[in-house]
């Protein structure tokens, strides 16, 4: 029977918790001769026989941890670690996270057992680093950006790096005796052989994170060394039960001290919303600006807008608002013009348009004004009529998908080929956000 989750009960004990300052980083260390390491698996096991199965000795370990300063802190960022791994979201704590959990105590302990000084340094920022290097190696392609949910890409990064924890230690290069250790002690966490690989999953992330984080992506400078004062061993008087019984109060308390911006995201997008006020107000400006002479010099209209749309184009590109493929998501109330179609479409909140920024263009649609008369439910459909229409700029998007939220609360989506979007940027009661064109990984 597998062991019950730990959890960070210990924060209820302190007077004064510690307060996270948002610095907390990994202390990398080398690989140590193999004395040392047997060393310290030797004094592990002689702990470990000191309590009646595996998952007693982990308890402990997570309490001497936890009272350290900045401790509830880095046991909640392995237990998200942990979700990531299995692909579970911020607040799962089930069996699986559990697992996962567990390993990386065992692993934790075995680092910092491997200094002379058992005790005197509490190495911490291995969850953390593992967490970033992932994400950051996340790069979503455009398919998934504008189709895929998060939680689809939660499951296809948590099969990623659980493929990728699966190989042992020793090719990699590090010494065998990690390897033989973490299958020993994970063995007796649990009967079940998934419970068994998923802690050696754990126990992997840990201590190859800490002795070959190039393993895992990190490409960081090793940071500065966190220390902490040894603080005395001692076997807490709590069982697995009654930790289970109140884990749900600590992880609410440790959820606060940290903010909801540990939890992990899978949104890459960027809000430009302001770049819309930026763009027209150049735009507005052109003809009183230096450009008027040569815009009055052009004789055609389509020469106007053509001349118009360059204008904006640099003017964009040297000060970096939005570029050429980047991919576009746009949700609000506006008027779109749709490529092949001869009249406008009205669009709300419920309908979000994805696609990659292809230039601007000048179009012919109805004024603010307008808009809200055709959004005012209480005017009769005959009298909103499209009379005296304006020239506005218009962003361009190409082959768009329409995502469209139903009033059933399910999600519609209508992929294009071909097909192009213009939308004017004269309304205000729009959202623009985007992935930058070099964030999106290249299709195969």
């Amino acid at each position: 029977m597998a062991a019950g989750f730990l959890f960070i009960v210990a924060v209820l004990e302190l007077h004064e918790p510690p307060q996270y300052n948002g610095t907390m980083s990994a202390e990398f260390i080398s690989e140590y001769n193999e004395d040392t390491i047997s060393a310290a698996v030797e004094y592990m096991e002689d702990n470990m026989r000191g309590f009646n199965y595996v998952g007693e000795y982990i308890e402990d370990v997570q309490e001497i941890y936890s009272k350290y300063p900045d401790g509830e802190v880095e046991l909640m960022r392995m237990v998200r670690a942990a979700q990531l791994i299995t692909g579970r979201k911020a607040g799962d704590y089930s069996e699986n996270v559990q697992a996962v959990y567990h390993g990386e105590l065992l692993g934790l302990e075995l680092i910092n057992n491997l200094d002379p000084h058992v005790g005197k340094f509490f190495k911490t920022g291995y969850a953390q680093s593992f967490i970033q290097s992932s994400l950051k190696q996340d790069r979503p392609t455009f398919t998934e950006a504008v189709g895929s949910s998060p939680q689809a890409r939660l499951h296809r990064l948590s099969e990623s790096l659980q493929a990728g924890l699966s190989s042992p230690m020793y090719a990699h290069g590090l010494n065998p005796i990690y390897e033989e250790f973490g299958l020993k002690a994970t063995s007796k966490l649990s009967d079940e052989t998934e419970y068994q690989d998923l802690a050696m999953i754990g126990f992997r992330m840990i201590v190859t994170e800490a002795l070959k984080p190039s393993i895992n992506g990190y490409d960081s400078e090793l940071l500065k060394q966190y220390q902490a004062p040894a603080i005395e061993q001692k076997v807490s008087s709590q069982t697995i039960e009654e930790l289970e019984r109140t884990y749900a109060r600590s992880i609410n308390q440790t959820e606060e001290m940290i903010s909801k911006q540990e939890d992990i995201q899978f949104t890459e997008w960027e809000n430009i919303s302001h770049v819309r006020k930026a763009l027209y107000k150049k735009y507005v400006e052109l003809d009183t600006s230096e450009a008027e002479p040569e815009l009055t010099s052009i004789s055609t209209l389509e020469d106007i807008f053509q001349f118009t749309e360059n204008q904006l184009a640099t003017f964009s590109q040297e000060h970096d608002l939005v570029g050429s493929n980047d991919l576009l998501s746009v949700r609000g109330e506006f008027f779109g013009v749709s490529s092949g179609e001869e009249r406008l479409f009205i669009y709300d909140q419920n309908t979000e348009i994805r696609g990659i920024f292809d230039g601007f263009k000048m179009v012919e649609v109805p004024s603010n004004r307008q808009l809200s008369r055709f959004l005012d439910e209480t005017i009769p459909a005959d009298k909103k009529n499209m009379k005296n229409l304006i020239y506005s700029l218009a962003i361009r998007i190409v082959d768009p998908i329409f995502m469209i939220e139903t009033t059933d609360g399910e999600q519609i989506i209508e992929h294009t080929q071909n097909a192009t979007i213009d939308i004017p940027l004269n309304y205000k009661n729009v959202t623009y956000n985007r992935i930058k064109a070099e964030e999106l990984e290249p299709e195969a």
